[in-house]
């Protein structure tokens, strides 16, 4: 089993959903990383997305994490 991460085989498209959301861009505040079935040390984007404003997030008592301050956010 390897402990590498393989960051060249969707590198490009990791760089543009980075530099996206360190210039601030509206669209793409956000990044959800997963790996490729089948080749588990093949990190990749799988989603991304915007809150505007951002609205804080925090972890509820139930230890589920949270955006919003009124505990009613997405989970």
């Amino acid at each position: 089993m390897s402990l590498s991460v393989d960051l060249t085989t969707h590198g490009k498209q990791l760089q543009q959903v980075y530099d996206k959301i360190i210039s601030g861009s509206e669209d793409t505040s956000w990044a959800v990383f997963s790996y490729d079935k089948g080749a588990s040390n093949e990190l990749k984007v799988q989603n991304t997305g915007s809150i505007a404003p951002f609205v804080g997030l925090g972890r509820g008592t139930d230890g589920r994490w949270r955006l919003g301050g009124d505990g009613g956010g997405v989970q």
